[in-house]
């Protein structure tokens, strides 16, 4: 019996990961950061199936004796943890994609599929974008920030879904017409509404990092791949274009009528929001620890405790905590494994360029680009949103890759290799839950002790672990 049964069982899934993202405040279970986190960690840890019970009895063997040899070593210390759920979360993404591959599925079929449940999530939000600006009416006072986004702890965590999301729902309007359910006019048209909203939202926030990153990969796919893309950055400045329309009406014609002052501006910052002294911390610690950096959570260890649990950029915080040589790895995979598709779809006529692809393409490169100056791959929202779009990604270019045959040796290798990977996951889900019980222990502590907020990393409360500045004087 196969666990992946076709495009359905994945198309269901993506939906499942994006609702979920965008209304978990509105959720049992799930309601919260840290909630969550555990909901985003099981399914890491399920990716590791697919590929591993490809063999079942090397499977069943390899488990119990990985699963017996790491619980017999104790609890695991918190770094390693997070060490399996930071980089396994990469290695689950690859795994699902290699299984995917090796099954008579069309990527292009996926893609399309992952468009309309990006398309359907921003649907599902526009009621609770909708709610936010009504609260902010009823209360005539604050700034529309105060209750938007509605059902986040702030804008970043909904800025980095929209950095997923947006490329994929645009490309869903470019395409409305072989589109199921947005080939009808209406739907289309409040599609159309919905993403105008988003927009919006992004806009009255300030959040530049998802904006930029959204316009500068889709403008280097313009370079790229040349009038193909036109009409489809043609409709990202129109829906940009109506987003700031529904912001001056809303936020400044509106409350000119009914509220005696309006108190909005326009929400333009030019400063880094403090994230250059962040990156000067990680940038300081990954030089003196180059070039295999000073391992998991050393950023949180060596940094005071009145800087962020992360230095807002992917990048740096790998380069601090892994060391440079893992980020050029990075790096240099994605090109090695991204060279022959890019080359494959600017060899083919101009107007054949598949735009499913494109749509997976610019969703995942606006993601790394946002992830150099914010937490795309830190935030569990996103990681959970960004999981079935990185999988696309990565069964567009594996398939591409002509050098790339699967022999039985290698199917039971990776097969073996997930085995071990999705043992190692469950045995550490004891240890996992003794740093929840101890975050949520330390967190009320660090309220009564610094009067701060709280700085997410791996949990709402990440800034207590292995810390060693003499000015945290509580233990943790």
């Amino acid at each position: 019996m196969k666990l992946l049964s076709g495009t359905s069982f994945f198309f269901v899934s993506t939906l499942v990961f994006f609702a979920t993202s965008l209304l978990h405040s509105f959720l049992p279970l799930i309601s919260d950061f840290n909630a969550y986190r555990w909901f985003q960690v099981v399914i890491v840890t399920c990716g590791f199936l697919f590929l591993a019970t490809i063999r079942k009895k090397q499977f069943t063997l390899i488990f119990f004796v990985v699963a017996l040899i790491v619980t017999s070593l104790g609890p695991a210390p918190y770094s390693f943890v997070f060490l399996v759920f930071d980089l396994g979360y990469w290695v689950s993404v690859i795994l699902v994609a290699l299984y995917i591959s090796m099954e008579k599925v069309e990527p292009v079929e996926l893609a399309k599929w992952v468009s309309v449940g990006a398309s359907i999530g921003c649907l599902l939000y526009l009621p609770t974008i909708v709610m936010g600006v009504g609260f902010w009416y009823a209360q005539e006072a604050g700034r529309i920030t105060d209750f938007l986004p509605f059902g986040f702890y702030g804008i970043r965590p909904w800025s980095q879904i929209a950095t997923w999301l947006l490329p994929l729902t645009v490309v869903t309007i470019f395409l409305a017409s072989i589109m199921p359910l947005f080939r009808h006019r209406f739907w289309k048209w409040v599609l159309i509404t919905s993403a105008g909203f988003w927009f919006f939202v992004l806009i009255s926030s300030g959040a530049r990092g998802s904006l930029i990153s959204q316009f500068l990969s889709l403008a280097f796919l313009l370079v790229f791949f040349g009038k193909s893309v036109w009409p489809i950055f043609k409709l990202w400045v129109t829906l940009f274009s109506i987003g700031f329309v529904f912001y001056l009406v809303l936020v400044f014609v509106i409350p000119s009528f009914f509220f005696d002052e309006v108190k909005a501006s326009l929400s333009l910052r030019t400063h880094s929001s403090g994230r250059v002294e962040l990156w000067a911390f990680a940038l300081e610690l990954s030089v003196r620890n180059f070039p295999l950096g000073a391992g998991p959570l050393s950023y949180i260890a060596e940094t005071p405790v009145s800087a962020n649990a992360t230095p807002h950029s992917l990048y740096f915080r790998w380069a601090a905590e892994y060391g440079w040589l893992v980020v050029l790895v990075f790096i240099a995979g994605l090109v090695w494994l991204a060279s022959p598709l890019f080359r494959q779809m600017r060899s083919v006529n101009i107007e054949k360029v598949e735009s499913f692809q494109l749509a997976i393409i610019w969703s995942a490169l606006a993601a790394f680009v946002h992830a150099s100056v914010s937490g795309v791959f830190t935030s569990p929202y996103s990681l959970t949103v960004g999981f079935p779009v990185l999988i696309v990604f990565f069964v567009f270019m594996i398939k591409v890759k002509a050098s790339l045959k699967l022999t039985e040796l290698h199917i039971r290798g990776g097969s073996a290799a997930a085995a071990v990977l999705f043992s190692i996951s469950i045995a550490m889900m004891p240890s996992m839950h003794s740093w929840y019980v101890e975050a949520k222990r330390d967190q009320e502590l660090f309220f009564e002790t610094y009067k701060s907020s709280l700085s997410p990393r791996f949990w709402l409360h990440g800034r207590y672990i292995e810390n060693r500045m003499e000015e945290l004087e509580f233990k943790h």
